[in-house]
């Protein structure tokens, strides 16, 4: 962009620099949480562009936003892996009665000790990625007096998309099952 607009608009750093600062960002976030390196992002970048770039929190607009859409408030739920942590959004607002299911799991500690045990890549066959754990049909059951097995919790509703919002992007969890109103304590995520 050309003055006279561009310095009231981006001040007056030079385009290179402007450059080489998104650059150290982007490749500081791709080293950290793609490649798992550790690099001191974002303080190594904030120090060495510190003539040009100011810390600031997103927080007053992320507050402003769920003071307009409440429906996007969530609960987060950190599930700990041999391989590292996964932190997972949940909206009990678009989706009740799926929040509340996933967290009697999580609440009465029915997901301790449960593993994800299938992970396919996309590939002539699989048309996508998925990764998906939760309980085997053993750890689903208890035993009562008489010995017959009984799910921990009946099968929670189904909630469309229609009704949510949630599409079932990549990152999305959402619950494996084989017809509508029978999904238990299997989830996924492509």
């Amino acid at each position: 962009m050309r003055t006279p607009l561009r310095n009231p608009l981006f001040g007056s750093i030079d385009s290179a620099a402007i450059i080489q600062i998104q650059n150290d960002f982007v490749r500081g976030f791709f080293d950290t949480w793609v490649r798992g390196e550790e690099n001191d992002f974002p303080d190594a970048q904030f120090n060495a562009h510190s003539a040009w770039v100011d810390r600031d929190s997103a927080a007053p607009v992320r507050e402003w936003w769920l003071s307009e859409h409440p429906e996007d408030q969530t609960i987060r739920v950190m599930l700990e892996t041999s391989v590292g942590n996964i932190e997972v959004a949940l909206y009990p607002r678009r989706a009740p009665l799926s929040v509340a299911h996933f967290l009697s799991y999580v609440d009465g500690g029915h997901y301790d000790g449960a593993k994800f045990y299938r992970v396919t890549r996309q590939s002539d066959t699989m048309p996508f990625d998925v990764v998906q754990g939760g309980l085997s049909a053993e750890a689903m059951t208890v035993s009562q007096e008489d010995s017959n097995p009984v799910e921990l919790f009946p099968p929670v509703p189904h909630e469309t998309t229609d009704t949510t919002g949630i599409l079932n992007e990549t990152g999305t969890l959402a619950y494996a099952r084989l017809k509508p109103g029978t999904a238990n304590s299997e989830f996924f995520s492509t």
